[in-house]
């Protein structure tokens, strides 16, 4: 089932899924079906079944639950890069196709980026990734420049991202995220900082982007991170 803790005083609701599903076939029987209906819970075997639920402006929700339990799946869906079996995604009262979803909501994972980002550097990496998002020509040297100051990448700045240790190019997904012009933010399970003031950093970034008005999305196994960033949490079962 889900569950909710809240702190929510805001009554601009965002986005709003209204019986979202999502069927994954393995094979042809019943049992091997993974879905999302309704409130999250956890099936026999693959499955996880999901309720709607709305989701508020200028919040930072947390997704909590167990591994597999289908907190990535529901990510991709809200950023169009999966599409639903069944079910709508609303966006202000208006339903979105994955097509449209994808204009909004950025979703940042630590999945391996193509073999053209690859072979450019991390400073151009957050470049060229910012603009593709924007579709347009932009100029964002000086952010991702203080970027990388503030997360202390300055000795991976030049290096190509395939000769980056894995930290530092888990990193660098952040700070794309942080980077984009989206007005929702999906994190998908973003490798935290270890460090004290690199954590706050992140805090402090995170916060400065909801007061812009946008709206962040975190799946994580760390509960110290979801407790003391989130405004919301979202519990699947």
């Amino acid at each position: 089932m889900q569950t909710k803790t809240s702190n929510s005083t805001g009554t601009d609701v965002i986005i709003e899924v209204k019986e979202l599903t999502k069927y994954y076939k393995c094979d042809d029987t019943e049992d091997n079906i993974i879905n999302i209906i309704g409130f999250l819970k956890r099936n026999k075997d693959l499955g996880i079944k999901a309720v709607s639920f709305d989701i508020y402006k200028g919040r930072i929700i947390g997704l909590r639950g167990k591994k597999k339990c289908g907190k990535s799946t529901l990510l991709k869906l809200l950023a169009g890069i999966i599409k639903p079996s069944s079910g709508n995604i609303f966006y202000k009262g208006l339903k979105m196709n994955s097509q449209q979803l994808k204009d909004i909501v950025s979703y940042i994972s630590k999945e391996q980026p193509s073999s053209q980002e690859y072979n450019c550097t991390l400073f151009e990496n957050l470049i060229q990734y910012t603009c593709k998002e924007q579709k347009e020509r932009c100029d964002v040297v000086d952010k991702a420049e203080k970027l990388i100051n503030d997360f202390e990448l300055q000795d991976y700045k030049y290096k190509e991202v395939i000769k980056l240790p894995s930290a530092v190019r888990s990193k660098m997904f952040i700070l794309r995220g942080l980077l984009s012009p989206k007005l929702i933010l999906c994190f998908d399970h973003p490798m935290m900082f270890k460090e004290e003031k690199l954590q706050d950093t992140f805090k402090k970034y995170i916060n400065e982007l909801v007061q812009a008005g946008k709206t962040i999305i975190i799946s994580t196994d760390e509960e110290n991170i979801l407790e003391s960033i989130c405004n919301e949490i979202i519990t699947l079962d």
